[in-house]
């Protein structure tokens, strides 16, 4: 059963506002995290590796201009992929958020949310340092025996940037999840949410009258006979 504002969600069956939908945070913060990935992944594609087609034995071979260090080309590229279509599979399910009548489907909503922008904050920060250490160790001349020069270096450049810029937004997008999460939880596990709920509490008609009883112990542990006026 889903309550009203839930984990940061309206009622759930109200009409979609693509204005509102628009004007929420993690909305535009996660649009922003789409295109910094668009970025990292095209300019590595396009503008890191070299083609050395003049060389005898290296026809037709391509080498990331990173220290030659394919890894480097291929992780910040998968790095950049994934976000990019994270960052669509969240805005899907931020646009049908509301329409989510269960409260655990929330829940779970915002908790991969949280967990996934968490792992990325950490996976941008990763890319950004092994890109900026694989072209630190990068000279020029390097990769092939007639000391072919690098070619589109600001394509590079503008990856290594970007996988920086990329940490922040990602940042953002962990706090708001969080926040939305915290705040879920408590609303969920609230007095509103619980018992109150059940007409008349469990005070009533629930605790036996003990008046019975008190005066059953007053009299065996009193210093008078339980059953006295008996016979006994």
């Amino acid at each position: 059963m889903s309550s009203p504002g839930a984990y940061g969600a309206g009622m759930a069956g109200g009409a979609f506002d693509p204005m509102s939908f628009i004007k929420k945070p993690q909305v535009i913060t996660r649009v922003v995290c789409w295109l910094f990935s668009i970025v990292v992944f095209a300019c590595i594609s396009t503008g890191a590796w070299l083609v050395l087609t003049d060389e005898k034995d290296y026809t037709g071979d391509a080498v990331c201009q990173m220290n030659a260090d394919d890894n480097a080309c291929r992780f910040s590229v998968a790095i950049g992929v994934i976000a990019f279509l994270a960052c669509i599979v969240f805005l899907v399910v931020d646009a049908l958020f509301d329409h989510f009548s269960n409260i655990k489907h929330r829940k779970y909503a915002v908790l991969s949310d949280l967990v996934f922008s968490g792992i990325w904050t950490f996976m941008w920060f990763v890319t950004f340092c092994y890109l900026c250490d694989a072209w630190r160790k990068t000279s020029v001349g390097r990769l092939t025996p007639k000391g072919k020069d690098y070619e589109d270096a600001g394509d590079i450049k503008a990856a290594i940037a970007f996988s920086f810029f990329s940490i922040p937004p990602w940042g953002i997008l962990t706090y708001l999840a969080f926040r939305r999460f915290k705040e879920g939880v408590s609303a969920e596990f609230s007095p509103s949410q619980g018992f109150e709920d059940i007409g008349g509490g469990p005070a009533d008609g629930y605790y036996p009258d003990l008046g019975q009883e008190a005066a059953y112990h007053n009299q065996s542990f009193g210093g008078g006979n339980a059953y006295q006026g008996q016979g006994f």
